[in-house]
């Protein structure tokens, strides 16, 4: 089974990773946590990857490379990560299309994006209002439209989850954001003020 971590940086380092349940460990990466032999980093910045190679000793395979465009036969890797990649980019077409060719059938995508769902909605609402039939073309959370580009692309969305999440010059507190993440979910408003994303897609 292969793995691909895209947009690896300088090891895939999270430190907001306590946060979301698919993450184990502060301190860690995926990478760190389920590479080997078999897993893959892959970045555009050459100085980040020599970085990836020293911090990660276990196996895994660093390559500069760019992602909208790798050197992966198709449907090489069984599992893709990718973290803040989408929101990196002005247009998410080539990438997904690439991810998609480089992905095995029912390969699994795990997307985590940095989001403002809020700031995104209060544009939104006033066109999705103003252009009436056309409204359902508009996305009224920022989350939508990654979702419905990789809908359009032929992954099949199996799981979603909506986090709030904050920082001050650097600092965060995660039990806060843990805290006010589940209270946020309770009374269902957690997709309105949403700043990260966790998303399960399977390749159709």
């Amino acid at each position: 089974m292969n793995i691909l971590d895209v947009g690896t940086g300088d090891g895939g380092w999270n430190e907001i990773q306590d946060v979301f349940p698919r993450s184990r460990n502060i301190k860690s990466s995926w990478l760190y946590e389920y590479g080997g032999s078999y897993a893959y980093g892959i970045d555009i910045d050459e100085k980040k990857i020599e970085k990836a190679r020293r911090r990660i000793n276990n196996g895994a395979r660093f390559f500069v490379m760019n992602a909208q465009e790798t050197s992966f036969s198709s449907g090489f890797f069984h599992i893709i990560h990718m973290n803040d990649v989408l929101s990196s980019l002005t247009n998410n077409y080539f990438i997904i299309k690439e991810t998609k060719r480089i992905l095995s059938n029912s390969g699994i995508l795990l997307l985590k994006e940095t989001v403002n769902n809020l700031v995104f909605f209060l544009n939104a609402l006033p066109l999705r209002i103003l252009f009436g039939k056309a409204k359902d073309n508009i996305d009224l959370f920022q989350t939508d439209a990654y979702l419905n580009d990789l809908r359009e692309s032929g992954f099949k969305i199996t799981d979603e989850e909506y986090y709030w999440y904050f920082e001050i010059l650097g600092w965060t507190s995660l039990w806060l954001c843990g805290i006010v993440s589940r209270f946020l979910k309770i009374i269902r408003l957690n997709r309105v003020f949403c700043r990260k994303m966790v998303v399960t897609a399977i390749k159709l």
